[in-house]
């Protein structure tokens, strides 16, 4: 009897390409929302892997408990909001189409109007929130005004959205993105990118800022590009309707991926903590990068088009995937891209609180700490000084049972002076802390 080794092997490696593509299929979980549906998705926020807020036409829809129950507020004055940040499981900020800036403070049963100028933008397309209650807001500038010649509007808060205040641009960089919050990101409060859609054509381009929008300087000409987002400062991804571009060096050069799309994109998320895992959405498909975006994959979540607007992750597996006619998607693994994910971030049975010792220590000037909870709680994590002073809040919200790691990042504290710090962790009853030693 002849055995056909080859044709064996072969068979065996089909069912396990099989195996893998139904795995990847099944990892992320449509969401069953009850009576919820909309006809467009417009932007989504997550702060854990319990809080996740969205918003789909005039309406905003939130859940505290991972998706199990939502909740639906209308916003006043009919207005849509374009983008979504929140702040904590409770205050979330959100732009309007109608140029307006609404906050809440009880997450969503009640708004308030913290901004409103039709001189300066009818339509705002961007907000962002960062530590230490920071919180930046783009708008298109609106050029029937005498205040406005070929410029967006930029708006800074350090208070958690409840006040803002103008940055004066410089220079004319063109008055509007020509899209919603697709074409800007800010990376920190200070450096940013804008995808400029000018009235007059030599201001088109791609423009980034070092000093929160006051300057901006052109990086590239970037006219097709219909989407950016950036991980750092240097490392960046674009796309037009066919291709993706990476970049690595701030925009000025650029990279082309060989996959063709042939799609409007929607979004890009990286991997919380790793910028080679990236996630792709167009309104065809889902698509996944385990290289920066060089080479990609279809993750087929339905049969027919996905038409899928913004991804998000919470952290580094715990994302959620909004689209139009009523559907989103949770994904608690990545997406089940296992394989791509370091052994230590994987998901694993906890069954004691722990707070680990920071690494490195000393350190200058970023240090990381990791902390486990055996079950779904608010975590507090805040680092003092000797004086007992808080001096930020690295964590506090709600999160499911695992294992996380958060970095301590004393360049944006640059009053900070070499010395002892410590850290307190606080979840349930359990209090822990730790001793931190900063040497500059």
């Amino acid at each position: 009897m002849v055995i056909n080794l080859e044709g064996i092997v072969k068979y065996l490696l089909t069912v396990v390409v099989l195996l893998m593509s139904i795995n990847i299929y099944l990892q992320w979980k449509k969401v069953n929302n009850n009576y919820l549906n909309w006809e467009t998705g417009l932007a989504i926020d997550a702060k854990d892997s319990l809080s996740v807020i969205f918003s789909a036409g005039s309406n905003v829809y939130s859940t505290r408990d991972g998706g199990e129950n939502w909740q639906s507020f209308s916003l006043p004055y009919n207005s849509s909001a374009i983008d979504i940040t929140m702040i904590n499981s409770n205050t979330i900020v959100l732009v309007c189409d109608d140029g307006s800036i609404l906050r809440t403070s009880d997450n969503g049963e009640n708004w308030t109007e913290v901004w409103y100028n039709p001189e300066l933008s009818t339509f705002m397309n961007y907000v962002e929130c960062f530590e230490d209650s920071i919180v930046i807001a783009m708008g298109d500038g609106n050029t029937n005004s005498t205040n406005s010649i070929d410029k967006p509007l930029i708006l800074f808060s350090d208070n958690e959205g409840i006040s803002w205040k103008q940055i004066p641009i410089t220079e004319q960089i063109g008055a509007y993105s020509g899209d919603t919050w697709r074409r800007l990101d800010f990376i920190t409060p200070s450096f940013g990118y804008f995808r400029s859609s000018a009235l007059m054509v030599e201001n088109q381009g791609l423009y980034n800022t070092n000093n929160g929008g006051s300057f901006w300087k052109k990086v590239e000409s970037g006219a097709g590009f219909a989407l950016i987002k950036f991980y750092n400062e240097n490392i960046g991804l674009a796309a037009d309707i066919n291709k993706v571009y990476l970049t690595k060096d701030g925009g000025s050069f650029w990279e082309t991926s060989e996959y063709e799309f042939n799609s409007w994109p929607n979004d890009f998320e990286f991997l919380p903590g790793d910028s080679n895992k990236v996630w792709y959405a167009n309104l065809e498909s889902l698509f996944y990068s385990g290289d920066m975006g060089m080479n990609w994959d279809e993750v087929k979540l339905q049969e027919n088009k996905l038409r899928a607007r913004d991804i998000v992750f919470a952290d580094n597996k715990n994302g959620w995937l909004l689209c139009d006619h009523g559907n989103i998607f949770y994904t608690n693994n990545n997406g089940g891209i296992t394989v791509h994910i370091d052994q230590d971030l994987q998901r694993e049975v906890v069954n004691n609180y722990c707070l680990e010792q920071n690494f490195p220590n000393p350190f200058n000037p970023t240090t990381t700490i990791n902390y486990q909870i055996p079950k779904d709680g608010n975590v507090s994590l805040k680092i003092y000084d000797v004086l007992g002073k808080e001096i930020t809040i690295l964590v506090n919200e709600e999160k499911r049972a695992g294992s996380y790691k958060v970095s301590f990042d004393t360049k944006r504290k640059e009053n900070l002076s070499s010395g002892i710090y410590f850290a307190r962790l606080e979840s349930g009853k359990f209090v822990k802390t730790i001793k931190l030693l900063l040497m500059k």
